[in-house]
């Protein structure tokens, strides 16, 4: 039998049924679930997180190279230039203290905004071409890189 190796889907689904919530491993954000059930957890983050992890009002006037460049301009409300290395080690460090922030988080979620605007500089476009034409490659790259990163923190921070 296929074990699913999450330990919750999440999901914006919310029942006052935690029995249901626990079989359908939706116990977690909207519908936490009682001891009996397994309990709940939370993500840091829901959905859409990048613009919380690297805000733009903390970023864009000093790195506006952080994020997408469209139409040859770098715009604060788009997605982050995924393929800028700089931004990448800015974003780890930010999403570490992000994850740590909410106290018994058991993962972190780590999302685009909610736009199309991705970046469409010469790294990003070769990135996107690697990937043949999926931004969900060039995504997974990122957070893949992230979670590599938060990994030990996470380690630390659920066994101190």
């Amino acid at each position: 039998m296929y074990h699913w190796p999450l330990i919750h889907l999440p999901a914006q689904w919310k029942t006052g049924d935690a029995e249901l919530a626990a079989i359908f491993r939706m116990n977690s954000g909207l519908t936490l679930t009682n001891a009996k059930y397994g309990g709940g957890d939370y993500s840091a983050g829901f959905t859409h997180t990048f613009h919380r992890i690297l805000p733009q009002s903390k970023y864009f006037k000093t790195n506006p190279e952080y994020y997408s460049l469209i139409n040859g301009k770098r715009h604060p409300r788009a997605q982050l230039c995924l393929s800028n290395k700089e931004m990448r080690k800015v974003f780890i460090e930010e999403a570490k203290k992000y994850y740590v922030k909410a106290k018994g988080a058991l993962a972190i979620t780590v999302a685009h905004d909610d736009n199309g605007l991705f970046c469409e500089c010469k790294p990003c476009k070769a990135l996107l071409a690697r990937e043949k034409g999926r931004m969900s490659g060039v995504e997974i790259d990122f957070v893949n890189e992230v979670a590599e990163a938060l990994e030990k923190v996470n380690e630390q921070y659920q066994n101190p």
